[in-house]
């Protein structure tokens, strides 16, 4: 596994239960180098991601993961029922497909999102890291710009906006 720029923390580490082997990780920040368990001193970063790019090394083939099964009963308008996470994340499913790509601010908005059916391997974006709060808004339009075709649901609470 190659980590560039990542910070480990128990957030993005999924309170550590990620179980990453050291021995097979390359951990690359603007400050050091490791690969396996020796350390470099005096690696640029930059360096480190344009010999990565030159060296033009190919992932191994893998079949994706299965599509979780749902256990949920079908969604159903309730106009009288209070809102609760749990309804509100189950009507977000139902708008999401194909066409879509999840965008997530750090804190609720991203706990919340966890429960989402993403339909495409990579179309789920957020930073996970609460000094990124407001990510979300200007993701929205990166998104926009960088792939036209897909259409952003923005999950965002009012922390950002303060």
């Amino acid at each position: 596994m190659i980590l560039l720029g990542e910070f480990m923390t128990d957030i993005n580490m999924g309170i550590f239960t990620a179980n990453l082997a050291p021995a097979r990780c390359i951990y690359a920040t603007s400050e050091s180098l490791r690969i396996s368990h020796h350390h470099f001193n005096g690696v640029l970063l930059g360096d480190f991601i344009r010999g990565l790019a030159a060296a033009r090394l190919k992932a191994p083939a893998r079949k994706p993961p299965s599509r979780p099964e749902t256990t949920e009963e079908p969604y159903q308008l309730r106009p009288d029922d209070p809102i609760t996470i749990r309804r509100l994340v189950a009507r977000l499913n139902l708008a999401l497909d194909e066409t879509m790509v999840v965008i997530a601010d750090p804190g609720d908005a991203l706990f919340a999102s966890s429960e989402l059916v993403i339909h495409r391997q990579t179309e789920f974006i957020s930073p996970a890291y609460y000094t990124s709060m407001g990510f979300a808004v200007p993701a929205a339009l990166g998104v926009m710009v960088a792939r036209p075709n897909l259409r952003p649901m923005v999950l965002v609470g009012d922390g950002p906006f303060r």
